[in-house]
Formats: C-alpha cells, sequence, structure tokens
C-alpha cells in the first residue's frame, strides 16, 4: 500500500466515530427524542395519578407509547419535507436535507405506529389502542395537512397533547375520573400557547412555507385579545388542577396560586417569544416533577 493509499484509510478511519456521531443525531431529529421523551414521560404522570401499583404492563404501554410518538414523527417529517425546505427553522431536518432516505423512513414510520397499535391488544388494553389510534388520525392525518389550511387548526392539533396522560391513566383503570380529565384540559389548553409562541418567533418562516397561523391571519389587537384570553383560561386550569393534584391545605392552595399568577404575568408582560416559549414550557413541566417528587416522598 502507497503512502497516498495508507493516509486515505487513516483519514477514513479517523472520520467514522464522526460519522456515526452524525447518523445517530439525525435519527434523533428524525424520532424527535426529546419530544418523544416527554411524551412517554406525561404518559407516566398520568399513571402515578391513578395511585396504582407499577406493573410489568405499565412498561410495555410506555413502550408503545414512546414508538407511537417516534412514528408519527417520522411520518410527519416525511409529509412535510418540502414545507421544511423553505424553513430556516426546518430546512436541516434529516429528511429536508436528504441525511435518510424518504421511503424508508415512511415505512419504518408506519410500522412503528403498526407495532404501536398491536402491543396495547396483546394485553388486552383496547383503549389503549383507540386512543394511539385517536392521536394518528389527529396528528398525521387531520393536524398535518389542515394547518396548510386553517390557522384554527392548532385547535384540533393540541389534542394530541391531552393523549398522553390519559393513556397512562388507562394502563391501572377503564374510566375516566375528574381528575385526569382536569389534567388533560390543562395539557390541551397549554398545547396552545407553546405552539402559539412559536410561530410568534418564526412567522416570516410559516408564511414563506404556506402555513396558515394565527399571527397572520388576523390584526396584532386581535391576537393579542385571544392570546392573552386564553392564557388567563390556561393559567386558572393549570392551578385548579396543581391544587386538586398537589394542595394539601389552604397554604398550599395559595401558594400555588400565587405562583401560577407570577407565571402568567412572566408571560404576558415578555415580548420575547423564545423567552415565553420556554416560560409556558416550565409551567407544565413544573406540575409534572412537582408530583414526581410528591409521589416518591410518599
Amino acid at each position: 500500500m502507497n503512502k497516498s493509499k495508507q493516509l486515505q484509510s487513516i483519514s477514513s478511519h479517523s472520520n467514522r466515530p464522526q460519522k456515526i456521531s452524525e447518523v445517530l443525531l439525525n435519527t434523533f431529529k428524525l424520532i424527535r427524542l426529546n419530544i418523544s421523551l416527554m411524551v412517554t414521560i406525561s404518559a407516566y404522570f398520568g399513571f402515578l395519578l391513578s395511585d396504582k401499583k407499577h406493573t410489568p404492563q405499565l412498561f410495555i404501554v410506555l413502550f408503545a407509547v414512546m414508538i407511537h410518538s417516534f412514528g408519527t414523527s417520522m411520518l410527519n417529517q416525511y409529509q412535510e419535507i418540502e414545507f421544511d425546505k423553505k424553513m430556516e427553522r426546518t430546512k436541516n431536518r434529516p429528511l429536508a436535507k436528504s441525511m435518510f432516505n424518504p421511503k424508508s423512513a415512511l415505512y419504518l414510520g408506519i410500522i412503528l405506529i403498526l407495532l404501536s397499535f398491536i402491543i396495547p391488544l396483546t394485553i388486552n388494553k383496547k383503549f389503549i389502542f383507540l386512543m394511539l389510534l385517536d392521536n394518528f388520525i389527529i396528528y398525521n392525518c387531520i393536524y398535518t395537512p389542515l394547518k396548510k389550511k386553517t390557522s384554527f387548526a392548532l385547535l384540533i392539533g393540541s389534542i394530541c397533547g391531552a393523549i398522553p396522560p390519559v393513556i397512562g391513566w388507562l394502563v391501572g383503570n377503564d374510566y375516566l375520573s375528574l381528575k385526569i380529565l382536569l389534567v388533560a384540559t390543562a395539557f390541551y389548553m397549554w398545547q396552545v400557547p407553546h405552539f402559539l409562541f412559536l410561530t410568534e418567533k418564526y412567522k416570516n418562516e410559516y408564511k414563506k412555507a404556506g402555513f396558515r397561523i394565527l399571527i397572520n391571519e388576523t390584526s396584532a389587537k386581535k391576537y393579542n385579545i385571544i392570546l392573552t384570553t386564553w392564557l388567563i383560561s390556561y393559567f386558572l386550569v393549570l392551578a385548579n388542577t396543581a391544587i386538586i393534584i398537589l394542595g394539601q391545605g389552604i397554604l398550599s392552595d395559595i401558594l400555588i396560586s400565587l405562583e401560577t399568577i407570577l407565571i402568567l404575568m412572566l408571560v404576558i408582560q415578555n415580548n420575547n417569544p423564545a423567552q415565553k416559549f420556554r416560560i409556558i414550557n416550565i409551567s407544565i413541566m413544573v406540575l409534572i416533577i412537582f408530583y414526581i417528587i410528591k409521589t416518591i416522598a410518599l
């Protein structure tokens, strides 16, 4: 082997770890690992609310929830390849950047979704199968195509945010209580400002890509009225939810109410969409984290 070939061989070996890390990074982006983990944690949160003991069925369902999230993410990115290419925020997504074969991603996504349907049926959890089926229909079949036609598609798509905790609850129950319905409502209400703050930051990109979003469809005055009204409603639901699942007395209820009002004021008075996006996400995460800590402590 001559010197040139030796150098090429050495270069090829030295670049291999970098290539592996790039493949992993793009795979994580394709399955939206961070969001999929959050979805799975939300399902686990719903299970904890039921006060049932941990069983093998729980982990089987959580696995189904996770691979379902992987699959719907892959399918969604396949559905929006051409739109993702037009946006600065999404142009580096794996399929938009041709890092993976789109057809392969589509087929694998469908396989994962189908597998997520089969798993709960094998443990006789028909309601969980129906919830996952509903999530797929709403997210991939209705919301994804509809958001190019109307800004109010968000009200339908946000239902997907309420489904994971309900799935967790259904691991140990065959009914829905007021507690889990209130939690699901809080998750639904949270999804709307979560997305609106994202569109505030990237409103020009969404317009360029052809997505219909509220901030581009109405006047600034009407948008602020709608957003403020929704935020107040969300934080009222969040405060009541926190009081029901966390509160253990008048002092606790007062502290939760004051904390909720403080977070609401921080959001309303902030003009930075990125900061508002983080604050609104923290508001729902705090509820989950505090309840998990409370459960472990007891």
